[in-house]
């Protein structure tokens, strides 16, 4: 049976490129609820992120390895910035990039500071 190669090259091409992150997620901070904790899979290869985050009050924000942490909310407040692979304090709309190594699970870690006393919603994109 014929089958056109045309068919097969967007298999390949999805294959060979590896899987695109858009993530996109808005969440609410309270003193009830002070963190917010999301998990991505290992990629087979090196990750250049790119990161939004717009917040209505500054937040506090760390990327930790899955090697590094399995559970970034047990982290005390000092473990929390020394275990990060990438840390900010204080932020209420920045962009930035974070590179996460090929074959590394990983997660993003949002939290009111300890002097957050309002409530903050934010919005987080990630991209690569």
């Amino acid at each position: 049976m014929f089958r056109p190669a045309f068919l097969l090259l967007p298999c390949l091409l999805i294959v060979g490129c590896g899987a695109k992150l858009n993530f996109q997620n808005v969440c609410t901070l309270t003193i009830q609820s002070t963190e917010n904790l999301n998990h991505f899979a290992e990629q087979s290869g090196e990750q250049t992120l790119t990161v939004k985050i717009a917040s209505t009050e500054p937040v506090d924000l760390g990327f930790y390895l899955k090697s590094a942490t399995d559970e970034p909310r047990d982290l005390s407040a000092k473990d929390r910035v020394s275990k990060a692979l990438l840390h900010k304090k204080g932020v209420t709309s920045e962009t930035f990039t974070v590179k996460i190594p090929a074959k590394a699970a990983y997660s993003l870690m949002l939290y009111l500071p300890a002097d957050g006393k309002k409530p903050a919603t934010v919005t987080t994109s990630i991209t690569n």
